[in-house]
């Protein structure tokens, strides 16, 4: 079997490197989930690497088997991407369950890094009832920044190419570049209050479900 350093590939962008994955779809996922007994495989090939990157990120598909499982183990964050229908609330609201399984039985340093609406259209009654809903169950998990539909993100698929360089001018293109700089600022914040003293908390911590606040003793 091959090392992660292997099947790294260096991009045209200095500072991004990818691990390529083969297509997949249900059935290949229920197969590799069948197959695959040891569920941190891909956290043991992570783990070989992440100390040469600031962030890895696993694009993972939108079905809870093999590959998803062993994501969600491997990682620290999760960005969950949400659609403006109900049956992507849904979808919402079964993930967060799921990442509270895994939390308990597999990976107690999983957290829920944001909620984030993609293919958005604000000027869309399910757009606005979907944001509604998710602030309403969620209000301290949603990024402020949304990624609106828009036409530049389909066809850069057909050259091969990401978004931002295929359009960087596009509304898409421009809403990724605003929400990777929440994420830091996100992440920066959010290592600044671990230093004073906070602890992390999110949807699943009781106390932050009972509207709860943590006493701090400044020594």
């Amino acid at each position: 079997s091959k090392k992660i350093h292997d099947v790294i590939h260096k991009t045209e962008l200095t500072h991004l490197d990818l691990v390529p994955f083969e297509k997949v779809n249900y059935e290949n996922e229920v197969l590799f989930n069948n197959l695959t007994s040891n569920k941190r495989v891909l956290k043991t090939a992570i783990d070989e690497a992440k100390l040469e990157y600031d962030y890895v990120i696993i694009d993972c598909p939108p079905f809870l088997h093999g590959t998803t499982i062993n994501s969600l183990i491997a990682s620290d964050y999760l960005i969950m991407p949400v659609k403006s229908s109900k049956f992507s609330l849904e979808a919402a609201h079964k993930m967060m369950d799921f990442v509270k399984e895994i939390r308990e039985s597999e990976n107690k340093k999983l957290r829920v890094d944001g909620l984030l609406l993609t293919m958005y259209e604000s000027n869309t009654k399910a757009a606005f009832q979907t944001k509604k809903e998710l602030f309403k169950s969620y209000p301290n998990l949603m990024f402020k920044t949304s990624i609106p539909k828009n036409t530049s993100i389909a066809e850069s698929t057909f050259y091969n190419k990401p978004a931002l360089l295929f359009n960087k001018n596009a509304s898409a293109s421009k809403a990724y570049f605003k929400l990777v700089d929440e994420i830091i600022e996100k992440h920066e914040t959010s290592n600044l209050m671990k230093l004073s003293g906070f602890e992390h908390s999110d949807f699943l911590d009781e106390e932050a479900r009972n509207g709860q606040t943590s006493s701090i003793s400044l020594n």
